[in-house]
């Protein structure tokens, strides 16, 4: 593998806007009652409430919402250190201090800063508006609030910040609709034979050596085999890039055998979840290291090394088992409207791979949760 040619699609831009340096107020910077605050609000958007017209959010738009908050919160104190030092960031009502028109000033103010000088487009300031909303009616709309004494087709609308708040939405809504793309297109799209070009390109970087032969330290083999998972699952399942990002075995994720005719039925373990599941998740990281150690020792005078040769078994198909792709209805964006999901099969040709990264490199990243794929943060 050429050591320079590795990440090189970083230094491929899609967008003339650059990359800034973070501002959002961090989870571990959140004092205890703004931490619980936040506890009660993605409670307050996900489940249902009596007397509410307004149906609940998925888990992930609430989070969406979360970070939207903590950005409005980081860029407070960011620009206003001395008004709002972090101590005193200790509520969402720090930003909307009351129910009246004028509590939108501050939010604002962020989007014209998001506009301005982060070069955000109107699209982006759409979803931190909805956070906004959400929160001006959470802080604002009070426990005894009564949509039935509200208008049933606009809730909350008789809280002024709420009614300027969806003022700006729509007048935000209406840019957005009639802005250019932020994006190159020409940049974005490959055609189908130069995608399969760059799955295989991304298997041979999947190698212990460097081409001039030096060894590769475990975690930069595992983020190459990664890399070239994700490519090529997204090769045979060309699906949202939150179905890649959310992969969980036992959950989204699954070992189904094929016996007597019937697909689910292990004839060895009668489950229809590979053992491997349970070796992971309730082993730990410490049953993959050991596993790790003990196919690395074949390996003369390396024996805790990724020196050893990595078979994806690339030509192989023929398995007693598929590994597929299952989504419920709380699983994917639409599920509500659709329900379950037919399942979506994984090319066998990645089987080698993915067991490469679930029996040993997974652990390599030291992964602080249950997800298949890790990010750079754990």
């Amino acid at each position: 593998v050429d050591k320079t040619t590795r990440g090189s699609s970083q230094r491929v831009r899609v967008q003339k806007r650059l990359q800034n340096n973070a501002y959002r107020l961090g989870a571990d910077e959140m004092c205890d009652s703004l931490k619980a605050e936040f506890v009660k609000f993605r409670r307050f958007l996900t489940t249902r409430r009596l007397g509410s017209h307004e149906a609940p959010v998925r888990e992930v738009t609430a989070k969406k919402y979360e970070d939207q908050l903590r950005g409005l919160l980081g860029w407070m104190r960011l620009e206003f250190p001395d008004e709002y030092p972090s101590e005193k960031l200790t509520s969402l009502t720090v930003a909307f201090p009351s129910s009246k028109k004028k509590a939108a000033k501050l939010a604002f103010e962020h989007l014209q800063w998001l506009s301005e000088t982060r070069k955000c487009s109107a699209a982006y300031e759409l979803v931190a508006l909805r956070a906004f909303i959400a929160a001006a009616k959470f802080t604002h709309g009070g426990e005894d609030f009564d949509e039935e004494e509200s208008d049933a087709d606009r809730p909350y609308a008789n809280v002024p910040l709420v009614r300027q708040l969806r003022a700006l939405n729509k007048d935000t809504g209406r840019r957005a609709s009639k802005a250019s793309p932020t994006s190159e297109i020409k940049k974005k799209w490959l055609n189908w034979a130069e995608y399969l070009s760059v799955v295989k390109t991304l298997e041979h970087e999947v190698a212990p050596r460097f081409s001039g032969g030096g060894l590769r330290s475990d975690a930069s083999v595992a983020w190459s085999l990664q890399r070239y998972l994700i490519f090529g699952i997204l090769a045979c399942v060309p699906d949202r890039q939150r179905t890649i990002r959310e992969l969980e075995v036992g959950k989204t994720l699954f070992k189904e055998y094929i016996g007597s005719g019937a697909i689910g039925e292990d004839p060895v373990n009668q489950d229809p979840r590979s053992n491997l599941e349970d070796d992971l998740w309730t082993g730990g990281r410490e049953g993959a290291e050991a596993r790790t150690t003990s196919a690395l020792e074949e390996v003369e005078g390396t024996p805790q090394s990724s020196s050893r040769r990595i078979d994806m078994r690339t030509s192989h198909t023929e398995y007693p088992y598929r590994w597929v792709i299952k989504h419920g209805v709380d699983d994917y964006k639409t599920g509500k409207n659709y329900g379950e999901r037919p399942p979506m099969v994984i090319a066998p040709q990645l089987y080698g791979a993915l067991e490469e990264w679930l029996g040993i490199r997974r652990a390599h990243l030291a992964p602080k949760h249950n997800f298949l794929f890790s990010g750079k943060n754990g």
